[in-house]
């Protein structure tokens, strides 16, 4: 097991230096080499082997597993950066997403509240003229009509209380009533 060509590690090396690794034994045996091995310099290498039996000759080609696997490497590591960045502005997208829909939301959420409790003087914002805006026109519009019912109703009950004859129960029962419409 002599090495025949020049080592760019060993200077003079042709038919001086004796090379015994897995690959040169599996290939000498004409069996299956292991890919990875370790070679003459106790280097972890990427083996290949073929046999000539016309010389008795086994052709070895070997590179340094840390050479070969380097472009792996460097592309898993790219790939894992471009995953990270895509994943982050994912993430940012996904923010600013989520502002622009959900924000309008809980505040019509929230006007629809004070309309709850009596507040019919509400007015939200309609800056898009997508459907959450629609919707808060809309809002907006039903607010305003019923802050105009209820004005309405108060006028029409002065008018009442003023063009009956009611007695103090009875207008406390309506003022009762009044309060209840209120709320």
């Amino acid at each position: 097991y002599r090495m025949i060509t020049p080592s760019r590690f060993v200077d003079d090396a042709i038919l001086k230096m004796r090379v015994i690794t897995e690959g040169t034994r599996a290939c000498f045996q004409k069996t299956k080499a292991p890919t990875i091995y370790q070679n003459y310099r106790e280097e972890f290498v990427l083996g290949a082997q073929e046999y000539m039996p016309d010389q008795d000759w086994c052709l070895v080609t070997e590179i340094d597993a840390k050479e070969a696997f380097q472009t792996t490497e460097a592309l898993r590591n790219r790939t894992l950066i471009i995953g990270v960045l895509f994943i982050f502005l994912v993430l940012i997208l996904t923010y600013l997403a989520s502002r622009s829909f959900i924000q309008p939301i809980l505040r019509l959420r929230d006007a629809s509240q004070q309309v709850a409790k009596g507040n019919y003087d509400i007015k939200l914002k309609t800056g898009s003229n997508d459907e959450i805006g629609e919707l808060s026109k809309t809002f907006n519009e039903m607010a305003q009509n019923l802050s105009s019912f209820r004005q309405e109703i108060e006028e029409k009950n002065k008018e009442l209380f003023k063009s009956l004859a009611v007695t103090t129960q009875q207008k406390k029962e309506l003022k009762k009533v009044n309060q209840e419409l209120d709320s």
